[in-house]
């Protein structure tokens, strides 16, 4: 429980400014899928909404369950490597 109880305060904390990773990934000019798991405990709202502003060409899916389990997750992965030829 003290392992749950550390981490929790761990994603609690203000995040270490990020605009240096940003703007190197902004100049590699690759295509990015961006998705967000509705309801989730580790993320907010207001943090998926910043990473989509910072790559406005992304795109994006919504799921309602965690994304490494998700039909539409998956559909969307199919279709974003099928547009870039992965």
């Amino acid at each position: 429980m003290d392992i749950v109880a550390g981490l929790w305060e761990l994603l609690a904390q203000d995040p270490e400014p990020m605009e240096d990773e940003l703007m190197a990934l902004r100049e590699r000019g690759v295509p990015f899928l961006l998705a967000k798991h509705e309801g989730c405990l580790g993320s907010t709202d207001e943090g998926y909404e910043d990473i989509v502003a910072a790559f406005p060409d992304a795109r994006t899916v919504s799921c309602p369950e965690a994304c490494e389990v998700s039909p539409a997750f998956a559909q969307a992965l199919r279709e974003f490597c099928a547009e870039i030829g992965a």
